[in-house]
């Protein structure tokens, strides 16, 4: 009784609406489309909490059904959380590889901070169990992968080189000097 008074958000009815639209994705648009994406966050918790499923689980079940309609992939990242919307976008443009793709990893290393980064890179690991740094070096070489390259490698640099310990590190990382059997990447 008490989680249901701390949870109690103003949401219970909006998602019973979503939960009896759940297979009828243009309702479901309709009924999410207007709302800010922290009121989505809401409504995805009070969603859980009433319930007891996850709001994209439900709407992931509902594109493997229609995976040729954009507007269910749209409700799809709508829903998730930024990092993982981000981690799916970046997975995307890395297998596709294609230089509107690659804009999407320009887009999402210079327009995110340190932090949303990070957790971009965990989801990303969770969900695809690679490391996206990784995916983007080994595919196939396009002239806007070198743009994206370059935005990542402070964010990921930064990273690698706080987990280590103060003796392993040199006044110059390998990586940056040019030796290529660098432990770094």
């Amino acid at each position: 009784m008490a989680s249901r008074c701390l949870v109690t958000t103003g949401f219970e009815d909006e998602c019973r609406e979503i939960h009896d639209a759940c297979n009828q994705p243009r309702r479901l648009s309709v009924l999410l489309a207007h709302r800010s994406p922290s009121e989505r966050q809401k409504i995805k918790a009070t969603y859980r909490t009433v319930f007891g499923e996850d709001l994209a689980g439900e709407v992931q079940k509902i594109l493997m059904v229609n995976q040729e309609d954009e507007l269910c992939k749209l409700l799809y990242l709508w829903v998730l959380d930024p990092s993982e919307r981000d981690a799916i976008m970046a997975r995307d443009a890395v297998e596709n590889g294609g230089a509107t793709d690659y804009r999407v990893l320009v887009e999402i290393f210079t327009r995110r901070k340190q932090n949303q980064l990070f957790f971009t890179n965990q989801a990303y690991l969770a969900r695809f169990k690679k490391n996206l740094e990784q995916d983007m070096v080994t595919e196939p070489s396009h002239p806007y992968q070198r743009v994206a390259l370059a935005c990542c490698l402070p964010f990921y640099l930064s990273f690698q080189l706080c987990s280590l310990p103060f003796s392993q590190l040199s006044s110059t990382p390998p990586l940056l000097s040019g030796d290529n059997s660098s432990s770094y990447w």
